[in-house]
């Protein structure tokens, strides 16, 4: 093979990405059958095909005005930080691209946006954040129909702020992440599968572990956001969804519409289509896809308007419905058969990046009667301002 391909131009002119995605195509054929002596692949549904199929389901979700506010905010270098003489300055931003993709994860992972009047967590948590709102209803949902659920996050500080909502709404819960310790690990997972476990959710950072968890006991696998590397995500969901499986699984996506996100997310499916046809997997997005993402969120998050919560329930009541029982029978003619997307609709609104309300406007369009709920007996919440 060296002999034919000695460089990367060389095996571009015989083989195009464009023409690989496609299985049927001619230069797909002709690569897999120079592939196929070099390469030895077995999959679970060859050597495993009791266990029940998996599906995956996409759901798209209009973001919040608070989401717009801090993507303003990032955009035009408003962003301000206490500096150590104790004054306020502005945000050093390097990288917008990376800030405006934490305003999609959490409007909370930038500073100045997480309310530090009080040491409680607040429904600010989820009513920031279009993610945490579509992820709370999902949750409550998955709990009334004795679903077990593992999340996943590339980031240990979504993980923290993930951490402070599972408290505050009393549901138990497991974490693990590059930090943990093995045998916190090995007890952990043994607990969540346990029968009978009250353990009702399992966070955990996309990449910590490695091939070594087994969580079976789980049934419903959320993506809170995605890895660069679609492979990543793959070996993440197969967590669940494995030799001692007895229960379909269902992999859900959050994405939110218009954002960066979705524009990543485009970009790593063509990556696994490409892998699915060609064997090939690579990294991460390069310098010019970054900039078309910028670009992307910063003209299109308000196309679809605002988050609307009365289409979530609607969209989400359907899903469950759709889903079928959890025990089974898994068969064509129960629950989802194939892999699904679903879009949310949003509120129009009039809103532009330029011309967003300021956090004085948003303050007084809130509720007057609103209530702060706090953790009655629960500790503080932790605070990820310590890294800013």
């Amino acid at each position: 093979m060296p002999v034919f391909f000695n460089n990367a131009d060389n095996f571009h002119s015989w083989f195009t990405e464009e023409d690989c995605l496609d299985p049927e195509h001619e230069q797909t054929i002709r690569l897999k059958n120079l592939l196929k002596p070099l390469l030895l692949r077995r999959t679970k549904r060859e050597v495993a095909s009791s266990i029940p199929p998996k599906v995956h389901i996409d759901i798209y979700v209009p973001p919040t005005e608070q989401m717009c506010l801090w993507t303003h905010k990032v955009l035009h270098h408003e962003v301000q930080t206490m500096a150590a003489n104790g004054h306020m300055r502005a945000l050093n931003i390097s990288s917008r691209f990376a800030h405006i993709r934490k305003v999609i994860q959490h409007p909370y992972l930038i500073p100045g946006a997480e309310d530090l009047h009080t040491d409680f967590v607040t429904e600010d948590i989820v009513n920031f954040s279009s993610k945490m709102i579509l992820l709370d209803k999902l949750l409550k949902r998955l709990r009334a129909r004795g679903s077990k659920v593992l999340i996943f996050s590339q980031y240990k500080l979504v993980l923290d702020i993930l951490m402070d909502y599972l408290d505050w709404r009393e549901y138990e819960y497991c974490v693990l992440s590059g930090a943990t310790e093995n045998e916190k690990r090995l007890a952990q997972m043994d607990e969540f599968n346990r029968p009978g476990s009250s353990k009702f959710v399992f966070l955990l950072t996309t990449r910590a572990g490695g091939v070594g968890i087994n969580l079976v006991a789980a049934d419903t696998v959320i993506f809170y956001d995605m890895d660069f590397n679609p492979q990543m995500d793959l070996q993440a969901e197969d967590r669940a969804h494995r030799i001692g499986q007895t229960r379909k699984v269902h992999v859900i996506r959050l994405l939110v519409r218009g954002s960066i996100d979705e524009l990543l997310y485009h970009h790593s499916t063509r990556k696994r289509l490409l892998d699915e046809s060609v064997i090939r997997a690579s990294a991460k997005p390069g310098r010019q896809l970054e900039t078309v993402a910028f670009e992307y969120q910063r003209k299109s998050l308000l196309a679809e308007g605002l988050v609307d919560l009365a289409a979530i329930d609607e969209k989400l009541d359907e899903l469950m419905r759709s889903m079928g029982p959890l025990d089974g029978p898994y068969t064509k003619d129960f629950g989802l058969q194939e892999d699904c997307k679903i879009m949310m609709s949003g509120v129009p609104c009039e809103l532009q990046l330029d011309t967003l309300l300021n956090p004085g406007q948003l303050k007084n369009k809130r509720k007057q009667e609103e209530i702060v709920s706090l953790m009655p007996e629960k500790r503080a919440r932790r605070s990820i301002h310590q890294h800013f």
